[in-house]
């Protein structure tokens, strides 16, 4: 379950609890299915409130549907213990010992549970990717070497690859549909990477960011240069005559300098 909760020490009623939790950018609680309600049950056990009894966000509407406060949302779960909901009671909290449910007068001051939105890893506009906990951006029409200053000054480096589902996840990452040319001889989905080939090793003896060259893409078309930058090809099989394009690499002998490529990929170490 990918939330962040705060089980509150402190008691107040529903209005009081919702008050708090927007205080921290947050909501009174919300549970939408059985998963839910088991964790966030099982959580209490590691917080540090002593209650075993917190207010969620469900409130019932004048017209008897009971909803989400976060989001006025009438709730299509429901885990009510025997006998509930009363029918002057109008709101609820979580037993979490029975991870059951039961109707609550609103002014009834008791613990509540908030939940916060999640930092993202990442900066904006960027992409996490939890296999590897690091942060990937796609950015557009920059040379290598331009692209690598863009990459540095967000953190990071081009990006280096180093293994089939880190090469997968920046190909379904990159993927153009088309064979649209527009900034040089290279088609959209040609997407620059982070390091240079190496002959004498058939592979990359060091990534721009540091990292060791632990492993190759398929390599299409051409005989590679020795020292030359590597170029990953995204797009559909018929933008090529001289193989598969679905992420293999191609080693370019262009000028880091000048030739500018439709695509590049940085990548950075996510936040902690």
């Amino acid at each position: 379950m990918d939330k962040c909760l705060i089980y509150s020490t402190q008691s107040a009623n529903f209005d009081g609890a919702v008050g708090i939790c927007e205080s921290f950018n947050g909501f009174l609680i919300s549970i939408h299915n059985a998963f839910e309600n088991a964790a966030i049950a099982a959580f209490q056990k590691e917080s540090d409130s002593p209650s075993r009894f917190f207010l969620i966000g469900l409130q019932r509407s004048p017209t008897t549907d009971w909803t989400w406060s976060d989001d006025n949302s009438t709730s299509q779960f429901f885990k009510w213990a025997p006998g509930h909901p009363g029918s002057s009671s109008n709101c609820a909290f979580l037993a979490t010992d029975e991870q059951l449910w039961h109707s609550v007068d609103c002014a009834q001051p008791n613990a509540f549970i908030c939940e916060l939105p999640k930092k993202s890893p990442c900066l904006p506009g960027w992409t996490y990717f939890n296999y590897t906990n690091m942060c990937y951006y796609k950015g557009e029409k920059k040379s290598f070497n331009q692209a690598e200053i863009f990459c540095r000054a967000n953190g990071g480096h081009l990006t280096s690859i180093h293994n089939n589902v880190e090469n997968a996840f920046i190909f379904e990452m990159t993927y153009a549909v088309s064979c649209y040319n527009e900034t040089s001889q290279y088609v959209e989905g040609t997407v620059v990477l982070g390091g240079y080939y190496d002959k004498s090793i058939a592979g990359v003896r060091q990534w721009l960011d540091g990292s060791d060259g632990d492993y190759v893409g398929d390599l299409m078309c051409y005989e590679p240069n020795d020292n030359s930058m590597i170029l990953m090809f995204s797009y559909p099989i018929n933008c090529n005559d001289c193989g598969n394009p679905h992420g293999n690499w191609y080693i370019a002998a262009d000028d880091p300098k000048e030739t500018v490529f439709p695509n590049f990929v940085c990548k950075a170490p996510a936040f902690q």
